[in-house]
């Protein structure tokens, strides 16, 4: 049997500070300068759209948009995935403070007209996941990148959170796992933490708050949005769910 020794692991590293959310008014600054890029894009102003964004960005376009044909995909490409709706649900900004992310939850209105039968019907909000990335340079803050992530509404939860002894997980085989923290729950007798893996939810169960702080844990550090990279056991029948042995804090940029 192995035994549980999740709190001494815990002190063999120091927890980093986590990344600062970024000030309202500079998000809605960051927002504005997204919507701008955007509007340009919609006139077809390629030129201008260019000069709007970051250098890295510029440098990448003039790579690799070299044709005519090339400029004007890129424009249709950008117009396609410009939300209707957005809503920023976190927010992060760099240590020394010039790079900035909006992670947001996009939806984007079905136009009339599409002829794809697999399309959902007109009028029908297609939402997803968007990261949008800012860089400050010379003192002025450009639009980097966009990511696309999947639709919130489609993730697999993790539906049995049922604390369950160590005996309930497999013990011959260690598994590692990471990734953003979804939600914390503190209960009398032990933490539950869920966190995503790609499109899947995963619960984590941890010592309670109060066994992590007598341990010398923060457990301020346990928030939504938090990447976290943990070892442990899995359940011996709910593969979502882990008896945790280490959790490191990962340091963001």
């Amino acid at each position: 049997m192995r035994t549980f020794i999740f709190c001494c692991l815990l002190l063999l590293g120091v927890a980093p500070a986590l990344a600062a959310p970024v000030d309202p008014a500079l998000q809605k600054q960051l927002l504005e300068i997204y919507d701008e890029f955007n509007a340009t894009v919609a006139k077809g102003e390629y030129q201008k759209a260019v000069a709007q964004r970051s250098a890295a960005s510029q440098k990448m376009f003039r790579e690799q948009l070299k044709t005519a044909q090339d400029r004007k995909a890129f424009m249709e490409m950008n117009k396609a995935v410009t939300p209707d709706q957005l809503t920023v649900v976190h927010s992060k900004m760099s240590k020394d403070g010039t790079k900035a992310a909006l992670i947001t939850h996009a939806g984007k209105i079905v136009p009339v007209g599409l002829k794809d039968k697999s399309t959902p019907p007109a009028g029908t909000v297609l939402t997803s996941e968007l990261t949008i990335a800012f860089v400050k340079e010379g003192g002025k803050w450009k639009y980097e990148s966009q990511t696309l992530g999947m639709d919130p509404a489609s993730m697999q939860r993790c539906e049995d959170t049922k604390f369950e002894p160590i005996t309930a997980y497999d013990d011959t085989v260690a598994t590692s796992a990471g990734g953003p923290i979804v939600r914390v729950e503190f209960k009398p007798d032990h933490t539950l933490v869920i966190f995503r893996v790609l499109d899947e939810e995963n619960c984590a169960f941890l010592p309670s708050k109060e066994t992590l702080t007598k341990g010398g844990f923060d457990t301020a550090l346990l928030q939504p949005y938090t990447v976290i990279s943990l070892d442990g056991l899995r359940h011996k029948t709910s593969k979502q769910k882990l008896w945790v042995e280490q959790l490191d804090i990962l340091e963001e940029d």
